[in-house]
């Protein structure tokens, strides 16, 4: 994609993207996902592991996405993060042994790694450079405020999934 002046519809959609990571990231990924551990695992080593696991996958894969954005575009790489992301939460949500859930961690970890490091590099393909600190910051912002919605951060982990 060119990076001359792409329009109100190309910046709605960075905006999109910047909203959407930061809601998954904060209320399935942080919170959500937590409240599922907690419910299904209860406080001990399994939902500790499941975390370590979750965080690792993220660092590798932080890396992974890095090294491959030299040969796959970052938009591409940014719509399959988003993908990744929606598929961790549903699957999370029929996940009930301590393997599933660790496995459901790992792909958390990972898509949310492929969603947030093709992000960075691909929102100039969206966002006029001069308007990407206004864009992200008001995308941060709303979805900061729709998590704080009381029905959707009381809610329960798998309407959270969903969402």
């Amino acid at each position: 994609m060119a990076r001359a002046d792409r329009g109100l519809p190309a910046t709605l959609a960075g905006a999109l993207a910047v909203g959407a990571t930061y809601f998954f990231f904060l209320i399935y990924a942080q919170f959500g996902f937590l409240h599922l551990l907690g419910e299904r695992l209860g406080e001990g080593g399994s939902t500790r592991l499941a975390m370590l696991v979750m965080g690792s996958a993220g660092l590798l894969f932080s890396f992974a996405t890095a090294a491959a954005l030299r040969r796959v575009p970052s938009n591409l790489a940014l719509v399959g993060g988003l993908f990744l992301c929606a598929g961790s939460g549903l699957l999370s949500i029929i996940a009930e042994s301590p393997i599933a859930l660790t496995g459901c961690a790992a792909l958390i970890g990972a898509a949310t790694a492929i969603l947030t490091v093709s992000l960075a590099a691909s929102l100039r393909d969206f966002v006029p450079a001069r308007r990407i600190g206004l864009v992200a910051g008001v995308a941060t912002g709303a979805a900061y405020l729709a998590c704080n919605v009381p029905a959707i951060f009381e809610g329960s982990a798998s309407d959270q999934a969903c969402l």
